[in-house]
């Protein structure tokens, strides 16, 4: 009976696409450290631009021309890792030093010779065999872009004569410039209607040659004879042709700049030539300069009819649109003012609520002084009352008297009046008008018996009163301006925010009504719309059929056909003009790379020669100034800044032409041209000539020159933790596997507590710990790998569980045996249980290398030397501030798992095989 094989093929994938993204961060990381241009996001994840410098950089760094003059400058004045060394091994230094640099002088000429050379090749090739083949592909192309358009026009099926196609070149004609080849096209097009503006065109050309005859003429009788300004003169002859041509003229700006030395310097030749000799350049000139005006006169009526006839077609473009698209267009103006006019008008009443709102808390801040003087007013009523019942007195009262009721009068008249205007805006703080009210009330209270008041000022408590009621107007005047001024402001600006929101209903409404009439007019404009792109496209198709139909003959009408034709027939085949015509974009990316390889490689020679005589000069005497340096001297030499002012003024402008030039190469060797392969071989060359000459001269930051002392730095710390941890882990858990004793439950408790907090909890305390440490062990220390490796040792709680937990599955009854045969205890713990837990051990130990290995916040802590940093803290080196060096990066990266991987194949065998060691037969 067959068995059915049932196919997985879910599962498959899944695992497939699991499998695929797990492992694309690690081809991420190969393929950009092999990058020579460091793009760690890029279109493209491989690149044909491969090196493996970074890699030398880091494990072989070598020294480029600025640091080995840096480093020889350290040397000198010894400083840095030199400030302890002996003037035997300086010397030694610096004389390899000055070797190295001879030799990257003598490597960097190797390479501009080589650039020079190679590039002068590659343009020999092209201009003897290169130019035909682009011309050639090129013309091979227009044959087929010209079937292509011509397929296109007739699937479009407009006719020229049709009103579409005069409407549509109202809005194509006035992009094309005057007398252009396009422009005269479309004047064809149009037929009889242009025929003004084609006179026009046709007398302006006659009128540019008459022109440029009469200036030979002149130049050839001004030619033989000779005068002092003569040079001058030929010279502002020959420039007319800048402001005249076949298809523009600036007389005004001639007239201005040249015709007025012209004609003094002409003029001064009477006193120079035969006068009939000068009669004829005299003629010849007023010839020449009349002849310019009229020039000039004939181009402003051509600009005038054609102007004429672009309002005629953009007459026939409304007339063929229709209403509708422009009622449309308006529509949606009005939608983009409004829209604008609503957001203006938003930000403008949330300002004006924000000024109401501050004058809600200035009349706030009214009611604190406002509430104390109106109740003294209150409760002084009682008392005026009583003193009221007496009868009056017949004397006049007095000055001080009289004004404090001067003063209750027009404090209580300015109160009505911010009343009247807070009501007036609709002021919403009921509280505070309630009690400005109130006050109001006590102030007319005491004004309306004013009178009987004043009549009775000689007894005591009308006395008492007046003197209150001073201090209670002194108070209120304090502030009755402020609330005057809020008052009258609070209505400004009601007034303004009121305007302002009915603005804004008004522009609401117009969108509103603007949405209406798009949405009955969409679709009728829209179809208008598109008729009239068609028709459009139809027009810029002709004149690309047009210039399609001539031949491809040289370079230049190459280059002429990919700008103007290029950019409208590479659509049609679904393609970018600079990959379709690659055959004159390749040439022309070749050009731009050979010209910045030019311009770089002056730079760098001249940068070669300068650095070199130099160098010649410190080498010298820069022994002698290292024994003097030795000898306690003190001093600064020259040569150092003047080398490293060289190479500042001259590597950022040979650097920035080389780059771009590598750059330009990677193009031209990833898109080929159909003539180029052969040339892949020189470029390839050329690159890499280019890449080097990167290497020799940039500055390489010391991170390279440390970053193998990191490494191994790494590798002791976390190997030697990983055995302390081990060890120690193995003693502490075969006491609370194999023995019982008071404590031991909750010794583990403990263990497992101390593991529930994160080390980065202590740092603080580790620090001063190493820092109290060291004045006493300096190896154990801060800024010591022994410190460091003393605060990793410290986690071995969870250690200790995961050990005392295998411990248990092995049977007691073999040490028992062991016992009974004489060995002691320890000898049960090494010869017996600690073969059968290899398997745990080497788990621990691979476990605690990895983690040490690339822990970062406590070696940053702990250590400040550059050479005492760990792999994970210099490999933080490499990320700036602005940017991250990619290529270093992930290349450290891969050399940083190479020590992990290591330790773990050399552990596996302990791991498989320990699993099978120790086990007893039947």
């Amino acid at each position: 009976m067959a068995v059915e094989r049932k196919r997985y093929w879910l599962r498959h994938l899944i695992l497939i696409i699991v499998v695929a993204i797990v492992l694309f961060p690690m081809l991420w990381l190969v393929t950009t450290s092999l990058r020579r241009d460091q793009a760690a996001f890029s279109s493209k994840l491989f690149s044909t631009r491969l090196t493996l410098q970074h890699y030398r950089n880091l494990i072989l760094p070598e020294r480029s021309v600025p640091r080995l003059v840096l480093d020889m400058q350290s040397a000198v004045y010894r400083t840095g890792e030199y400030r302890e060394k002996s003037e035997e091994s300086i010397i030694k230094s610096v004389a390899g030093f000055l070797d190295k640099l001879d030799s990257l002088l003598e490597e960097s000429v190797e390479i501009s010779r080589t650039v020079s050379t190679g590039f002068d090749n590659v343009w020999a090739t092209m201009k003897t065999e290169g130019h035909s083949e682009v011309i050639a592909e090129m013309e091979r192309l227009r044959v087929i872009d010209l079937d292509k358009l011509s397929e296109t026009m007739r699937e479009l099926g407009v006719s020229p004569q049709s009103i579409g196609y005069q409407a549509a070149l109202a809005t194509i004609l006035p992009s094309q410039s005057l007398l252009s080849d396009g422009y005269m096209f479309y004047l064809e097009q149009l037929g009889g209607r242009a025929d003004i503006v084609r006179e026009h065109a046709s007398a302006y050309r006659d009128s540019v040659s008459s022109v440029l005859n009469h200036r030979d003429v002149l130049v050839n009788l001004l030619g033989e004879v000779d005068f002092p300004d003569k040079e001058q003169t030929l010279e502002l002859l020959e420039t007319v042709e800048d402001f005249i041509s076949a298809d523009s003229i600036d007389y005004s700006s001639w007239r201005r700049r040249e015709e007025r030395r012209l004609d003094r310097n002409i003029a001064a030749l009477e006193d120079v030539v035969e006068s009939e000799q000068f009669d004829l350049i005299s003629v010849q000139w007023e010839a020449f300069s009349n002849s310019f005006a009229f020039a000039s006169e004939i181009w402003v009526n051509l600009q005038q009819s054609s102007d004429q006839l672009i309002v005629e077609l953009e007459q026939e473009r409304t007339a063929f649109l229709g209403e509708a698209p422009q009622l449309y267009q308006s529509a949606l103006e009005t939608i983009q003012v409004s829209r604008d006019s609503i957001t203006q008008l938003e930000s403008e009443i949330e300002t004006t609520r924000s000024a109401i709102r501050e004058l809600h808390l200035v009349l706030d801040m009214i009611s604190p002084i406002v509430v104390p003087e109106s109740e003294k007013l209150r409760a002084l009523q009682a008392s005026v009352n009583r003193a009221l019942q007496k009868p009056p007195t017949e004397q006049p009262a007095p000055g001080t008297m009289l004004a404090v009721m001067e003063s209750l009068s027009h404090a209580n008249e300015n109160l009505r009046a911010s009343l009247f205007l807070l009501k007036t805006a609709e002021f919403d703080d009921e509280e505070v008008t309630s009690q400005l009210e109130e006050l109001s009330s006590y102030l007319t209270w005491y004004e309306d018996r004013s009178q009987e008041l004043l009549s009775r000022h000689t007894d005591p408590d009308i006395k008492r009163a007046f003197e209150i009621i001073r201090v209670a107007i002194t108070g209120i005047r304090r502030v009755m301006p402020g609330l005057l001024d809020a008052s009258e402001q609070f209505v400004t600006m009601k007034e303004t925010l009121n305007e302002k929101t009915s603005l804004l209903e008004v522009e609401r409404m117009e969108i509103q009504e603007a949405e209406t009439l798009l949405a009955s007019l969409k679709e009728d404009a829209e179809k208008r719309i598109d008729e009239l792109s068609l028709y459009e496209r139809y027009v810029r198709l002709d004149l690309a059929r047009f210039r399609a139909s001539e031949p491809i003959t040289s370079r230049q009408s190459a280059q002429l056909y990919y700008d103007r034709v290029g950019p409208i027939s590479a659509p049609l085949f679904d393609q970018r003009a600079s990959r379709r015509y690659r055959a004159i974009t390749w040439l022309n990316d070749f050009e731009r790379a050979y010209a910045d390889a030019q311009e770089g490689t002056l730079v760098l020679n001249q940068m070669i020669d300068d650095i070199s005589a130099l160098k010649e000069e410190l080498e010298a005497k820069i022994f002698d100034y290292i024994h003097l340096r030795t000898m306690g001297a003190s001093f600064t030499l020259e040569d150092f800044e003047e080398i490293i002012n060289v190479y500042n003024g001259g590597f950022a402008t040979f650097n920035a032409r080389y780059q771009r030039a590598s750059r330009l190469i990677s193009e031209l060797l990833e898109y080929p041209s159909s003539y180029s392969p052969e040339l892949s071989r020189d470029l390839r060359s050329l690159d890499s000539a280019l890449f080097r000459a990167n290497q020799v001269w940039a500055q390489k930051e010391m991170t390279y020159f440390y970053f193998m002392k990191w490494l191994f730095n790494s590798i002791i710390v976390a190997l030697t933790v990983a055995l302390i941890m081990v060890a120690a882990s193995a003693l502490a858990a075969y006491p609370f596997s194999r023995m019982r004793f008071f404590g031991r439950k909750q010794g583990l408790l403990v263990l497992l507590l101390i593991q529930m907090f994160p080390s980065v909890m202590f740092m603080i305390a580790l620090y001063a710990l190493l820092q109290f440490l060291g004045r006493y062990i300096p190896m154990l220390g801060l800024d010591t790998l022994g410190g460091l490796i003393l605060v990793y040792s410290g986690g071995i709680a969870f250690n200790i569980w995961l050990i005392k937990g295998y411990f248990d599955t092995i049977p007691d009854t073999l040490e028992e045996a062991a016992l009974i045969d004489g060995a002691t205890r320890f000898q049960t713990f090494y010869k017996i249980v600690i073969p059968l837990a290899r398997p745990i051990l080497a788990v621990i130990a691979i476990l605690t290398f990895m983690s040490i290995f690339n822990e970062f916040v406590l070696a940053k802590i702990m250590l400040q030397s550059i050479d005492k940093w760990t792999y994970a803290v210099g490999l933080w080196q490499f990320s700036g501030r602005f940017e991250t060096a990619w290529g270093p990066f992930t290349a450290a990266a891969l050399i940083g798992a190479v020590p992990m991987l290591l330790f773990f194949l050399i552990l596996q065998d302990y791991i498989v095989g320990g699993l099978t060691k120790g086990a007893v037969k039947g």
